[in-house]
């Protein structure tokens, strides 16, 4: 591969159009470089083959066109990834007439590999993990799946059916991204739901007992823990668990959480205390004039007073 050396003696000459081209197609040379360490050499970050050559064929006539419209050239700094898109960006800046004609014709392509440099600098998300993404079924639900590649145009997901959802990039980068193969902790957050029949003694005892317990389990953060009484719900006495599993995996999170609702069970229970269901109380009264039976007496039969005025 020819160095920067050379580059910068061509540079000098630039009216000469077969020095321009040849400029072009030695950026192209180390786009072609580039290319191939994305596809092979990055974790997390994999370009499909042909795709990646489609894409060089692209910048090849965008660069001759920029080329033959006697704009500078400046060499691609692949020193690392931001200042490669920065090189990107500014090689957009420099394309002239006949670049801009395809580009126009490939303008669906350059935006999802614009998309995919976005993926590529911020890296929200990497192969094999977990994430959020979009919008679900219901409103305000988002849909949850496994990335399993990342494309040049497209980022394939597998959701939690094994179905394969594949996204452009332009639209996938634009998404609202929460990925959860990051989380250092797993949070555990639950209400219980206690009869009316409960004793202010008996609450008492079960939040003491509650925080004896959430303070000795190894798997909680005892920072953040807490427990607490939340008030008078529609059928029940409420209380609050929140604390923070010392896990990442979500099957590991479901074992702790499993202990945690076990040890709930058995503090309730040997409190005397019961768990509330979801129900309502109807009260009816009937008034009923004393002396007289109901049903027993009409209307002629009863003087009503006169009103007093």
């Amino acid at each position: 591969m020819m160095n920067t050396r050379l580059i910068n003696k061509l540079q000098k000459n630039k009216s000469d159009f077969k020095v321009r081209f040849t400029l072009a197609l030695m950026r192209m040379e180390k786009l072609i470089v580039l290319t191939e360490k994305a596809r092979s050499g990055l974790p997390g970050f994999r370009i499909k083959h042909d795709l990646s050559h489609l894409f060089i064929a692209i910048l090849f006539f965008i660069i001759a066109g920029t080329a033959s419209a006697g704009h500078p050239l400046e060499p691609v700094d692949t020193s690392s990834p931001r200042a490669t898109i920065e090189s990107f960006y500014a090689l957009t800046k420099e394309t002239g007439v006949g670049g801009l004609a395809v580009a126009l014709a490939a303008r669906s392509t350059l935006e999802n590999f614009m998309g995919t440099l976005n993926l590529f600098a911020d890296r929200p998300i990497r192969v094999g993990e977990i994430c959020y993404y979009g919008e679900g079924n219901s409103p305000g639900q988002q849909r949850i799946g496994t990335v399993e590649e990342i494309g040049l145009r497209s980022t394939s997901i597998r959701g939690l059916d094994r179905s394969i959802t594949t996204i452009p990039n332009a639209s996938f980068s634009n998404l609202h991204i929460t990925n959860l193969t990051k989380r250092d902790r797993i949070l555990f957050r639950k209400t219980i739901h206690l009869r009316y029949e409960t004793t202010s003694e008996q609450m008492r005892q079960l939040l003491i007992q509650l925080r004896e317990m959430l303070s000795v389990h190894p798997q909680i953060d005892n920072e953040n823990a807490r427990v607490r009484a939340l008030g008078f719900g529609e059928y029940s006495l409420d209380v609050e668990i929140y604390a923070y599993v010392m896990a990442t995996e979500w099957s590991d999170f479901l074992v702790v959480q499993e202990d945690l609702v076990l040890r709930i069970m058995d503090i309730i229970d040997k409190a005397g205390m019961v768990i509330a269901i979801p129900s309502r109380t109807v009260y009816q009264r009937q008034d009923v004039e004393p002396g007289i039976e109901t049903g027993s007496v009409s209307q002629d039969d009863v003087e009503l007073p006169a009103p007093s005025i």
